[in-house]
């Protein structure tokens, strides 16, 4: 089980540069074995451009929750292990 992030540390990741992020992703993914998909009754949500299809995940359920609005406010937040 993780411990839950305060505000002061998510205000702190946030500010990190688009590398910092990754390596911050990367890095706690791989210490909690987990990672935070968002899904709903299609399956995973999706982020898609013209060129692209991903599934975004988070190492956080914090920030799952963060990306949990508009037209994903209904997903849930699922932890893979």
């Amino acid at each position: 089980m993780t411990t839950p992030l305060s505000q002061d540390q998510i205000r702190t990741i946030n500010s990190y540069d688009q590398e910092q992020r990754l390596r911050y992703c990367v890095k706690e993914i791989v210490a909690q074995r987990q990672v935070w998909i968002l899904t709903d009754e299609h399956g995973c949500v999706m982020l898609n451009t013209e060129e692209e299809e991903c599934v975004p995940v988070w190492p956080n359920r914090e920030f799952a929750e963060e990306w949990a609005t508009g037209d994903w406010q209904s997903a849930k937040r699922n932890r893979s292990r």
